[in-house]
């Protein structure tokens, strides 16, 4: 995990992204304590299905075999969270 101050992620956000993109590059951005983790959209659909099919192996989703697991996957790991624009 590659880890950068604000001001250098702000300065150079364009490459920070490209290279969280290229080289699946978990970046971690500290501010004043604060920790964000930036990660590409597809490493992070990947860690969710790693989780929801370890989570559902497990028993952790119950009432979720009546054929409308892969739907309810979608809404709730996929499709749920907010869009920011």
């Amino acid at each position: 995990m590659k880890i950068v101050n604000y001001s250098y992620a702000r300065k150079n956000f364009r490459k920070v992204l490209d290279e969280v993109v290229n080289d699946s590059e978990v970046t971690c951005v500290v501010s004043k304590g604060n920790q964000v983790v930036i990660m590409s959209k597809s490493d992070y659909d990947s860690m969710v299905e790693t989780l929801y099919v370890t989570r559902s192996f497990q028993g952790g989703l119950t009432g979720m075999s009546d054929g409308k697991d892969e739907e309810r996957y979608q809404a709730q790991f996929l499709g749920g969270g907010d869009t920011v624009k």
